[in-house]
C-alpha cells in the first residue's frame, strides 16, 4: 500500500560536488542520476479508460565530456635555445609547479594534478613522455586509464601543442604554431577509462587511417597524382619510413630532404597515433625546418615550416602523410596543406597515388587563390617524390634485406 508523502526534507551539500557526482554517474553508469521529468503529449492506452499523460525523463544538462575536461592533464615544456626548436621540462626558478611537466589547470592557475600522489618521484614524472598515470582510484574502483591529446578551442598544432612567450595565465596569447619568440609550449591530455584491453582494441580499430579523412574529407577521394614506379619492395619502403632516424643518409626521407632543399631540420620522436589530437592509426611526429619557396608574388625565397608527418603500415599498403604550415608566406598561418601518398603493389610494381586537401584555420581573402594553387604545386612535389623513391631504391633499398614479418 502506497502512503502519500506530505513532507520532503532535502539537504543539498556542496553544489559543485553534487554536479561532479552527477556527471560521473552519467559517464560511467550511462544513467542520469539527477534528471528531471517533464510531461509528454497525452496518449490513449487500450487498457486505460481515460487518456494518460506520461512523464519523460529529460537529458542531463551537463555532458560527460565536461567530466573528462576537469580531469585533463597539461604537459608543459620550455624551449632551450632561441635558434633551435629543442624543448625540455621547464627548468627556470620561477617555473614552480611547472617543473613537474605534468600539471592540472584550475582557475587559470597551474597546480599539482590530483591523480599524482604527494609522495611521487617528481624527477621521474618529469621524464615521462605521456601522462604518468596508468590506473586511478575513481568512483570506488581501480580503473585503467589511457590518455590522448585534445584540442584547446581549436588553437593547437596537429599534435595538440600551443606556443607562447611564457606560461601566461588564461587562454590568451597562445598560438597554434611556434613563433620566433615562442619560449614555452603546452599540451592538454584527456583521460579515457576502460574496463579491459579488448575495449581499447576496438577503439584502435575504429581510428581513421589518414589525417586527411578528418581534416579535409572532400579532398580525400580526389587523386592529383598516380604513377607506377617499378619493381620496388613495399615492405622495405615501409621499414625505411618507420625508421627513427630520418636524417640517416640511407633512409628514404633523407633522400627527400636533399631533393627538396630542406635545412635546419628539427625532428621529434615518434608518437602513437592514438595520442594525436584527431586519433589515427599508425605513428606521427613533428618536423620544423626551412624550405625554398617556389617563385610567387609577395613570397620570400624560403620559409620556416612546421609540419606533422604520419606513417601507417598495412598488409597491402603504406601511407605517408604530411600536414604542413608555412610560417613566412602571406597568410601562411591561416591554413594547413595536407598531402597523402598511398603506396601499393599493382602487377608486381610499386604504385604511388597522392591525394591532398587544405585545412582552413582562419578565413582570408586569398582563400580561392590558395585552393587553386595548392593542387598543382603538390602534384609537382609528388613527381619529385616518385623520383626520390626510385633513386633511393636504386642506391640503397635494393641492397637491403627483407624485414622479418
Amino acid at each position: 500500500m502506497t502512503k502519500a508523502i506530505k513532507e520532503l526534507d532535502l539537504r543539498i551539500f556542496e553544489f559543485g560536488d553534487l554536479g561532479l557526482l552527477q556527471k560521473c554517474v552519467r559517464y560511467f553508469v550511462g544513467a542520469d542520476l539527477f534528471g528531471a521529468y517533464e510531461k509528454s503529449a497525452t496518449v490513449k492506452s487500450p487498457e486505460a479508460k481515460a487518456p494518460q499523460t506520461r512523464l519523460v525523463r529529460t537529458a542531463s544538462m551537463i555532458s560527460p565530456d565536461e567530466v573528462l575536461k576537469e580531469l585533463s592533464m597539461w604537459e608543459l615544456e620550455r624551449r632551450t635555445n632561441l635558434f633551435k626548436h629543442h624543448w625540455k621540462t621547464p627548468y627556470w626558478l620561477h617555473d614552480g609547479v611547472a617543473k613537474m611537466k605534468w600539471v592540472a589547470f584550475e582557475d587559470n592557475v597551474y597546480t599539482r594534478h590530483p591523480f599524482i600522489s604527494a609522495d611521487a618521484n617528481e624527477a621521474r614524472i618529469a621524464e615521462s613522455e605521456t601522462p604518468p598515470v596508468e590506473t586511478v582510484e575513481f568512483l570506488g574502483q581501480r580503473r585503467k586509464c589511457s590518455w590522448s591529446t585534445c584540442p584547446v578551442d581549436g588553437e593547437t598544432d596537429e599534435l595538440g601543442w600551443q606556443y607562447s612567450t611564457d606560461f601566461v595565465v588564461g587562454n590568451t596569447g597562445w598560438l597554434p604554431y611556434c613563433g620566433s619568440v615562442s619560449f614555452v609550449r603546452r599540451r592538454c591530455w584527456q583521460p579515457s577509462f576502460y574496463t579491459d584491453a579488448e575495449e581499447i582494441g576496438k577503439i584502435r580499430d575504429r581510428a581513421p587511417t589518414t589525417i586527411l579523412q578528418n581534416k579535409a574529407p572532400s579532398g580525400a577521394k580526389t587523386p592529383i597524382f598516380e604513377k607506377l614506379l617499378g619493381e620496388i619492395s613495399l615492405d622495405l619502403l615501409g621499414a625505411s619510413l618507420e625508421k627513427d632516424d630520418w636524417k640517416d643518409p640511407d633512409s628514404l626521407m633523407s633522400f627527400y630532404w636533399q631533393e627538396m632543399g630542406a635545412s635546419q631540420l628539427e625532428i621529434s620522436d615518434w608518437s602513437d597515433g592514438e595520442s594525436f589530437v584527431s586519433v589515427v592509426k599508425g605513428k606521427v611526429r613533428t618536423i620544423e625546418m626551412r624550405t625554398p619557396v617556389p617563385p610567387a608574388p609577395m613570397c620570400p625565397k624560403e620559409t620556416r615550416v612546421q609540419s606533422t608527418w604520419h606513417v601507417v603500415i598495412l598488409p597491402d599498403k603504406v601511407l605517408l602523410e604530411s600536414v604542413t604550415m608555412s610560417l613566412d608566406v602571406p597568410c601562411g598561418t591561416n591554413f594547413n596543406v595536407i598531402a597523402c601518398d598511398t603506396f601499393t603493389v599493382q602487377g608486381g610494381k610499386l604504385k604511388m597515388l597522392r591525394t591532398c586537401g587544405v585545412e582552413w584555420l582562419q578565413s582570408t581573402w586569398l582563400k580561392s587563390m590558395v585552393e587553386q594553387n595548392v593542387p598543382p604545386q603538390l602534384t609537382a612535389v609528388a613527381e619529385r617524390m616518385s623520383q626520390v623513391v626510385t633513386r633511393w631504391w636504386d642506391k640503397v633499398g635494393s641492397k637491403l634485406e627483407q624485414p622479418v614479418p
